[in-house]
This record gives C-alpha cells, sequence and structure tokens, in this order.
C-alpha cells in the first residue's frame, strides 16, 4: 500500500518521539512527588500531539497526490 510508508512515518514521531519524551517528563515529575506538573506536561504532549497530527494531515491534504504518483501509484490507486 501507498499510505503505510507515509502512515509508518508519522506514527512513529508521535508515539515515539513525543511519546517517550512526554514518558519520561512525566515520569520525573512524579518521582519528584509533583503531581500537578506531571498533569501539565501531559496536557502539553497531547496538545502538541494533536497540533502535530493537524499540521501533518493538513499538509498530506495538499501533497498526497503527488506523493503518491511519485511513489508509483497510478490509476485507481490515485482516485
Amino acid at each position: 500500500s501507498l499510505v503505510f510508508p507515509v502512515m509508518l512515518l508519522a506514527m512513529t514521531a508521535m508515539g515515539g518521539g513525543i511519546g517517550a519524551g512526554a514518558a519520561s517528563a512525566v515520569a520525573r515529575a512524579l518521582g519528584a512527588r509533583r503531581p500537578l506538573e506531571a498533569a501539565r506536561v501531559a496536557e502539553h504532549a497531547l496538545l502538541l500531539a494533536v497540533a502535530i497530527g493537524v499540521a501533518f494531515g493538513a499538509a498530506m491534504y495538499f501533497v498526497a497526490e503527488p506523493l503518491f504518483h511519485a511513489m508509483g501509484g497510478r490509476g485507481a490507486v490515485l482516485a
């Protein structure tokens, strides 16, 4: 499928990068007995993930067809 590489990139960036960083920051805040800071970190991580997801989706709206065409998509695959 042509969508798999693009989705894999998006999922890796979101889950791997933001998720690992946020989990580490939340764990450090909880270990320091600062639950309010941990909640703020989690909230900001969620907002960041949503913002990046919306930006990525908007970008893909405009570049999906040329990108998939460059990846070898033809005919009904691009419809």
